[in-house]
């Protein structure tokens, strides 16, 4: 049988929230994945080894590929704890980021917090707008700036 379905689902608040129907999901994607007739691909802002720990611990159905760190890591299987992305989408990010500039491109909004380290990757810069006194107008402000940058 060849591959009829292609599902691409986040993990949080998609797919889990409710362990009984998650159970049930899980078992049925399960079983197309083992006729050869699904390629599931699991989107997340979670590490892998925090996919990889949610097969266990939550029930999340076993991924074709993973996409995480908000699409910029990709991860395809065997997986194991540690492992490097995906070389070819890793090196095609690199070619155009610069991490310095995306802080850089940052400074200066108000009220935006940047995320505590462990959050972040070298091709990731992640930050809070949600405990400035105006989020909206943060929002806006960051709107404006890839707008003016032809973003």
């Amino acid at each position: 049988m060849s591959i009829q379905y292609v599902l691409a689902s986040d993990i949080d608040d998609t797919l889990t929230g409710d362990s009984a129907a998650l159970h049930s999901l899980a078992g049925e994607l399960t079983r197309l994945r083992d006729q050869g007739a699904l390629f599931l691909i699991l989107s997340t802002g979670r590490r892998l080894n925090q996919v990889m720990d949610g097969y266990e611990s939550e029930g999340i159905p076993f991924g074709d590929a993973v996409v995480s760190q908000v699409g910029t890591e990709i991860y395809l299987p065997p997986y194991a704890v540690g492992m490097p992305p995906l070389k070819e989408w890793d090196e095609l990010l690199h070619a155009d980021f610069s991490r310095e500039e995306a802080v850089s491109f940052l400074s200066g909004v108000e009220g935006l917090e940047m995320q505590p380290e462990k959050y972040n990757t070298p091709l990731k810069v992640s930050c809070y707008l949600d405990k400035a006194s105006e989020p909206d107008a943060a929002a806006d402000e960051v709107k404006k700036r890839a707008a003016a940058a032809g973003g």
